[in-house]
């Protein structure tokens, strides 16, 4: 399971976006991308007021991983994580108003 959760910003709304990983074939399309992002790294500023903040979880068989991820460091590998996951929850919606 992959679990993205969204806090802050001006008006402080909580978006939530998840993704079952419920076979070996999704574990295997979505490993890449997850191993990827920058697990052990701490990001070098705090978050900045009236700017969200990401907490990021993975759940696989042989595994779990999480992270909080000021806005300003969604970039990258983490970035594609976020994208991917809300692709895969609300196919064919795009992001903007995120």
């Amino acid at each position: 399971m992959i679990t993205i959760v969204r806090t802050g910003g001006f008006a402080g709304i909580r978006r939530h976006w998840q993704v079952q990983l419920d076979s070996a074939k999704d574990v295997a399309t979505w490993r890449p991308i997850i191993e990827a992002c920058p697990w052990d790294e701490e990001p070098s500023a705090m978050p900045e007021a009236d700017r969200f903040v990401y907490q990021i979880s993975t759940v696989l068989p042989d595994e779990k991983r999480s992270a909080t991820v000021p806005e300003q460091h969604l970039t990258g590998a983490w970035r594609e994580l976020l994208d991917r996951v809300r692709d895969a929850e609300h196919p064919g919606k795009g992001h903007e108003a995120d």
